[in-house]
């Protein structure tokens, strides 16, 4: 264990991980940050139980990204929330990176999500935290979703290519 870092020495030398959710199964996502570049590492959470959906209220500056490691709902399913609650807050889209696997799976998940979600609101549910419909879905896959395609094969497995985030932070997708 080294001694704590002071508040600048942490901003200059340190990476921050911050756990947005994922204390329980079903919202995980953290929020991880090296100097001024921030990206968010998974969108997780049922929407049908809007108490896991990790609350945003801690990331107070806009990620530069998204990264969603597999397409599983409590790594996806709050996605949609989470790229309006960035548009809304900081006034920007913000882009989802997404293996062509996860990008397909993800969708159908989505769109169950969302039918759901409408069944439930029909029925006279109310929900706590904002909901999505499958125009949403469709908007969200349309404006934010990058998926990334694999550059080549070794020893069996896809190699992706390294994203560029800021020149301090570099992201790759490893299978």
């Amino acid at each position: 264990m080294h001694p704590p870092l002071s508040a600048r020495e942490r901003m200059e030398r340190a990476t921050h991980v911050a756990m947005l959710g994922g204390l329980n199964i079903g919202g995980s996502s953290a929020e991880v940050a090296y100097r001024s570049t921030r990206i968010i590492w998974d969108a997780g959470g049922y929407p049908e139980n809007p108490g896991e959906i990790p609350d945003l209220a801690s990331v107070q500056n806009p990620p530069d990204a998204v990264f969603l490691s597999h397409s599983h709902a409590d790594h996806v399913g709050a996605a949609v929330v989470y790229a309006r609650s960035f548009r809304e807050r900081f006034g920007r889209e913000v882009s989802f990176f997404v293996t062509p696997g996860t990008a397909a799976l993800m969708e159908q998940g989505l769109m169950v999500g969302a039918r759901t979600l409408e069944k439930m609101k029909a029925r006279g549910r109310s929900f706590a935290a904002p909901l999505y419909t499958e125009a949403d879905v469709r908007e969200f896959l349309a404006r934010n979703v990058v998926v990334v395609p694999p550059v080549g094969m070794a020893d069996g497995r896809p190699i992706y290519p390294v994203i560029e985030i800021s020149p301090e932070m570099k992201v790759q997708f490893v299978h």
